[in-house]
């Protein structure tokens, strides 16, 4: 998987995740599987994850790299960003190892959806923040300032965001056809519009939030774009 992708993942996990607990067993399986435990949380949103990571299919310097980190947070130098970084990193190799029929796309759609980072696809709609959620870090001086010199106001982003995620349900229980597919189209439209304005301003914005607004937008289109 990319660098940028796990830079891009670390970034948006640390602001949305902040609240991160991260160790793993002190023994190997009998195959050199080693195990890790995640468990990560904000607001009333919690999973935990555990996954395993086969030693022997490591390569030398993955093997370096995490004999370094491990190391480090034993004498208890590693920073929140490392250790995120670092979760990623192993469930990324987790995937790889455990499901290797998925393609690069499934994988990181799987592990976004298991840092919650995006919903799972089961999940019934219950999110009030709608489909820009981090949209509410942005800090009560940044709003003004973005409204005050770009003439951008926040407040009509996030009512944005929750009419578009709440007009999801209406394609929830209609039957397919070509009416229902080119209403479904423009309604994407419209939700990659909106991300395009989020990643406007978090370009605008800058600093860790307005990165990860950037981020999740630019991961949202990604993901709206990709052909089924």
């Amino acid at each position: 998987m990319p660098r940028k992708f796990f830079d891009d993942v670390t970034t948006t996990l640390l602001v949305l995740r902040p609240k991160l607990y991260f160790d793993w067993l002190p023994t190997l399986d009998k195959n050199s599987r080693m195990t890790f435990l995640a468990h990560l949380g904000y607001q009333d949103q919690k999973t935990a994850i555990d996954f395993q990571v086969d030693l022997n299919r490591l390569a030398a310097n993955e093997l370096e790299r995490l004999h370094a980190f491990i190391g480090r947070r034993q004498a208890e130098m590693t920073t929140p960003a490392e250790m995120a970084f670092i979760l990623v990193w192993l469930l990324d190799l987790s995937l790889a190892h455990n499901a290797p029929n998925l393609t690069a796309e499934e994988r990181q759609l799987e592990l976004l959806q298991l840092l919650l980072i995006v919903p799972q696809e089961h999940e019934e709609p219950k999110n009030t923040l709608g489909v820009s959620p981090l949209l509410s870090f942005v800090s009560r001086h940044a709003r003004n300032r973005l409204q005050k010199k770009h003439g951008i106001t926040v407040e009509e982003l996030e009512r944005e965001s929750r009419e578009l995620f709440a007009g999801l349900t209406q394609f929830e229980n209609i039957p397919p056809g070509p009416d229902t597919q080119t209403s479904a189209e423009t309604y994407n439209r419209l939700i990659i519009a909106h991300h395009e304005k989020v990643k406007h301003l978090g370009n605008l914005l800058g600093g860790q939030v307005g990165q990860a607004l950037t981020t999740q937008a630019h991961l949202a289109i990604k993901e709206l774009t990709s052909p089924l």
